[in-house]
């Protein structure tokens, strides 16, 4: 899946679907923001980050984690 950003608000955790890659393109960015504890569980999958747009976290704590192994992020520039 390609998205032009992505933007996690409220208490919550997104987490990948099995089988399912996410692309995060073009200059929109990537924002974990609100003021509650969001966070990305990979699940195993891929998050690629690209496109030069901001990697934007707003206070308290955020991460990015993968439950089941081998998740990995990307972030490619150029």
């Amino acid at each position: 899946m390609i998205f032009n950003y992505l933007l996690i608000q409220g208490s919550s955790t997104l987490q990948l679907a099995t089988g399912t890659n996410v692309t995060v393109d073009r200059n929109g960015g990537l924002t974990l923001g609100s003021s509650a504890t969001n966070s990305i569980d990979l699940n195993g999958q891929t998050l690629t980050y690209s496109g030069g747009g901001n990697l934007n976290l707003s206070s308290d704590a955020r991460g990015v984690t993968s439950r089941d192994g081998g998740g990995v992020v990307c972030c490619q520039y150029g």
